[in-house]
């Protein structure tokens, strides 16, 4: 029997069907190998951070998730590789709806963002997914806040 070591990654975690509210920090954040995680079904509300953040793993999926009121971003992935983020339903943060950094994400899709302050999606310095055969990015993300705006100014 070999003895688990602290500092070992934390992989094939499943954080499913909770409900996160008024906290003071992310409402879940996974970071440093946890390669294979399933975030999904959970509602974060009110946080004084980002909502769910990802960092420095791979193969793992954020799905259907809904996510409102955080001071940050409702969802913030950095440095991972072949992700699936989809169905999440991220409105009124004051950043951005999903924002993807330095990131070979396999699959975005299906998302919903309203009334983020910044914008709805935000991809900077991931790799050229013209180049990567293997990685279909699908941006469905549907960015309401302009729709919002001139539905209110068009009617008094």
């Amino acid at each position: 029997m070999t003895e688990e070591k602290l500092g070992t990654p934390s992989t094939e975690n499943h954080v499913l069907d909770n409900v996160i509210s008024g906290i003071g920090g992310d409402g879940i954040l996974m970071e440093n190998g946890s390669d294979g995680c399933e975030v999904s079904r959970n509602r974060i509300s009110s946080g004084k951070k980002n909502g769910i953040v990802l960092w420095g793993s791979e193969k793992c999926q954020i799905t259907a998730n809904q996510v409102k009121g955080c001071m940050l971003d409702g969802i913030y992935v950095e440095n991972i590789g072949n992700a699936v983020i989809k169905s999440n339903r991220i409105t009124n943060v004051n950043g951005r709806g999903i924002q993807v950094i330095a990131s070979q994400t396999g699959k975005l899709y299906g998302n919903v963002v309203t009334g983020s302050r910044k914008c709805g999606l935000y991809v900077s310095r991931s790799k050229d997914f013209r180049k990567q055969k293997r990685t279909v990015w699908r941006i469905m993300a549907v960015l309401m806040q302009f729709m919002q705006k001139t539905a209110l100014e068009s009617f008094p």
